[in-house]
């Protein structure tokens, strides 16, 4: 289904949207074992708020429709993903582009309706706010009074620290040069594939490229020959300069 969308075979199915880029890049992360979909959200963070390492994850849910209670919403409220583990939830609110998109209304109402559904089952709770963001400064945790306090982690990152995440996993899986990591590059090499398709792309800076040296034996077929460091006024005699104007530049030449 992303190649047909990747290679335009499609146009009127797809749009471009918030919506299509967080579930085409969550899909994605879901494949992945739950080591490396952590390791990947653990690195897009700007502040290491550490998740609770060695989880499981049990579901990954969309836009699940929760209880309006106590909300300024009148119907439901509608999280955009809800990541059930075993030893914690997380609740994730994307926005399309990377910065000044995110609603502190927002986040109370999703908390609120969260505590709604699950609060009695006292888990931890972290917030994930992925892109939309008004700066990089850490949030403090939110405190909410239901059945007794609660507290609720801030998570915040963008969508291109996700995607540099991404590749740093690569990378290193690409470096352990093992069989059994190619379908995990695959994966991978698709969300790059998701990202660019929604104008978010990989840039390598000058300052990271690795130097490579080029040999003669590396290119037989090209020949490779020094440049004389040879200056030919040297050689001028001051007898064959037979013009005033032409003997003063020799002079400030030489000189």
């Amino acid at each position: 289904m992303i190649s047909l969308h990747l290679h335009n075979k499609n146009k009127n199915l797809f749009t471009l949207c918030e919506d299509s880029l967080t579930s085409s890049v969550f899909d994605l992360l879901k494949y992945l074992p739950d080591y490396l979909f952590y390791e990947i959200l653990k690195n897009s963070l700007f502040h290491r708020k550490i998740l609770e390492e060695n989880f499981i994850i049990e579901t990954i849910s969309y836009w699940n429709k929760w209880d309006a209670l106590n909300t300024t919403n009148t119907t439901y409220v509608e999280p955009d993903v809800f990541v059930r583990t075993d030893k914690f939830d997380l609740i994730i609110e994307a926005k399309r582009y990377d910065y000044n998109q995110q609603s502190e209304t927002q986040l109370r109402n999703e908390v609120i309706a969260y505590l709604n559904e699950y609060g009695s089952e006292n888990k931890k709770i972290y917030f994930l706010q992925v892109g939309g963001i008004y700066g990089t400064d850490d949030i403090p945790d939110l405190q909410i009074y239901h059945n007794g306090n609660k507290k609720i982690v801030i998570l915040i990152t963008n969508w291109s620290r996700i995607l540099d995440a991404v590749l740093h996993s690569r990378e290193k899986l690409f470096q352990l040069n093992s069989v059994s990591n190619n379908y995990l590059i695959r994966i991978l090499d698709d969300l790059v594939d998701v990202f660019a398709y929604h104008q978010f792309f990989s840039v390598v800076w000058l300052k990271n490229i690795k130097e490579r040296r080029v040999f003669s034996e590396t290119f037989p077929k090209l020949h490779f020959t020094r440049k004389p460091n040879v200056l030919w006024l040297q050689y001028l005699k001051e007898s064959n300069i037979n013009n005033k104007w032409s003997k003063d530049f020799f002079e400030y030449v030489r000189n």
